[in-house]
């Protein structure tokens, strides 16, 4: 199966979004949290 280069550019930008978004879920639920 051959990607083309727009399909490899579309995967990495979700998948740092998923990163993001996950750093995010993870800061609030620290901040939330007390320490």
């Amino acid at each position: 199966m051959m990607w083309t280069m727009e399909h490899q550019i579309d995967v990495l930008v979700r998948s740092s979004h998923l990163e993001q978004v996950l750093k995010d879920f993870v800061l609030k639920e620290s901040l939330r949290r007390p320490s």
